[in-house]
């Protein structure tokens, strides 16, 4: 566990580093972008101003016929200054390609078979800017103004033949710039860039930071809680700045509220046990602490004290095994047994076997079944939910009352009803009536020796069958218990094929298609939520 926490990562590191890199990502591409084209804008501007100027140059030695007379003092000034200012080298080559002026006089009389003079003697004018050496080229070719050409190729239209003249090529002019003294300058634009970088950078982690202590402060709260109830001296939590906290606390308070139930359950079955088992051990003692203390007592007492100890014994052998049972079904380790039964027959049976205690108790207890009846149970768990039911009816009956069992059934559930007219059941005990050791007369039910589990066993044992069990009653006009299971078993209760549906709404009962209605509308209903 330790090892897994430590992999996890924080919502607050998350959130900072989405602040921050929203934040600065833009602001890295955006300046980039803007830094990369104030860049190549200056150089772009820089090569056409150069160009203009060289072709300026390129005018003024056409027109002056530098060529031909290169030791022109007035025009080798202009050349130096020019060569000067723009920090660069100006190399002049007559048309073979020899050198008539170098500005750094290094080269003069040699010969330039460079690519640029190259071109610019074939007539093209060429430039490049070359970033990794930082330098920038121009060639242009240098015409004649006295001097021309006569071309008399053929018209291809009219195949006649008129002279053109041309200028003569007399040279090229080659400028080459060193700017490495501008593009440093722009560099440092670009390192005030990365400084503006930085600065977004921590900005938005301030940002951040600020955001993430104003955002889960109040998760930080509704943690203080939760660890205080979860050390239970608190046993609500309320945090409502946010609509996801205030779920958060329902939700919470939800399942303390239903821990908080499920804890007195506990305390009150475990009290409730213990009471229950106390008291026939207590009764036991009390009569063997009788039997002690009597000296020479008939055998007739001894026999029924005796018997007294034998049925308080049964009566905590009962308890245990009703509890048992109990534990088994809610942790669902008892199957179910699910066979094929004919309804009608098996009541009988149960019934005939409680007649002889209905004899005792004067009660007369009547059978009534609608139709017959063929469903899918476990048997053996049915039938100690109607041997439980109808003995409380015929326990807590008055004498010379009736029990009346009614059988029905439709086409998907069959119906069973214990009604009888005896003391009835309180209204504000209706509610509790299922629950375990809950007894509306506590010395009666003694008296009558029940365990005050039977009716919970009996809803469980319906609830696994996918049935229900209600009650109804008026004290001191008696109680009606009613049983609805399916006929078949299912995984899922209420479940039906599109066979099986059609099969019932071709049957010739409006009730029954009622019903089947209903039920389809609810699972529809289901579906949706």
């Amino acid at each position: 566990m330790e090892a897994v926490r430590k992999h996890r990562i924080s919502l607050r590191l998350v959130i900072s580093l989405i602040i921050i890199l929203i934040s600065v990502v833009p602001t890295v591409f955006v300046s980039m972008a803007l830094v990369g084209s104030a860049i190549s804008k200056d150089l772009d501007s820089a090569a056409i101003e150069m160009q203009s100027q060289v072709l300026i140059m390129a005018d003024q030695l056409q027109n002056d016929d530098y060529i031909n007379k290169y030791s022109s003092s007035e025009m080798n000034a202009v050349i130096d200054q020019i060569a000067d200012i723009w920090d660069g080298r100006v190399q002049i080559t007559n048309s073979a390609g020899r050198i008539i002026k170098d500005t750094y006089n290094v080269d003069r009389g040699r010969y330039n078979v460079s690519e640029y003079v190259i071109l610019a003697l074939a007539g093209e004018t060429t430039s490049q800017l070359d970033r990794e050496n930082k330098t920038f080229a121009v060639a242009m070719p240098i015409y004649s103004v006295t001097e021309t050409e006569i071309d008399t190729s053929v018209d291809e239209i009219d195949g006649s033949a008129e002279p053109v003249y041309h200028p003569v090529l007399k040279g090229s002019i080659l400028v080459t710039v060193d700017m490495s003294r501008r593009i440093t300058s722009l560099s440092q634009l670009q390192n005030q860039s990365y400084l503006l970088w930085l600065a977004v950078f921590f900005l938005a982690a301030m940002v951040a930071l600020l955001v993430t202590i104003y955002v889960f402060k109040p998760y930080r709260r509704l943690v203080a809680q939760l660890d205080k109830a979860q050390q239970g001296t608190a046993d609500r939590i309320e945090e409502n700045a946010y609509s996801e906290t205030a779920r958060i606390s329902e939700l919470v308070n939800k399942t303390l509220g239903r821990a908080q139930a499920l804890d007195r359950s506990r305390r009150e079955f475990v009290s409730n046990v213990s009471h229950e088992l106390k008291t026939p051990i207590t009764s036991i003692r009390v009569l063997a602490d009788s039997l002690n203390s009597m000296e020479g007592a008939p055998v007739e007492m001894y026999q029924e004290f005796m018997q007294d100890i034998s049925k308080e014994l049964e009566r905590e052998s009962n308890i245990i095994d009703d509890l048992l049972s109990m534990v088994r079904l809610e942790e669902g380790n008892i199957p179910l047994n699910i066979s094929e039964v004919d309804v009608n027959t098996w009541l009988e049976g149960m019934l005939r076997r409680l007649s002889p205690l209905a004899r005792a108790a004067e009660v007369d207890v009547a059978f009534e079944s609608v139709r017959p009846v063929v469903a899918a149970f476990d048997e053996p768990k049915m039938g100690r939910v109607i041997t439980n039911l109808t003995e409380n009816a015929i326990k807590y009956n008055r004498q010379g009352g009736h029990v009346k069992v009614r059988l029905d059934a439709d086409y998907h559930f069959f119906y069973i009803s214990i009604e009888d007219d005896g003391i009835g059941i309180p209204e504000d005990a209706l509610p509790h009536l299922f629950e375990r050791f809950y007894r509306v007369d506590k010395a009666r039910s003694r008296e009558a020796g029940g365990t005050g589990l039977g009716l919970a066993i009996s809803k469980q044992i319906i609830n696994m069958h996918h049935g229900s069990i209600t009650v109804s009653s008026v004290p001191g006009e008696g109680s009606v218990f009613s049983i609805k299971v399916p006929l078949e078993y299912r995984e899922k209760p209420e479940e039906f094929s599109e066979e099986e549906i059609e099969e019932i709404l071709e049957k010739e009962d409006t009730e029954l298609e009622e019903e089947v209605l209903r039920i389809i509308e609810e699972q529809e209903a289901g579906d949706e939520n």
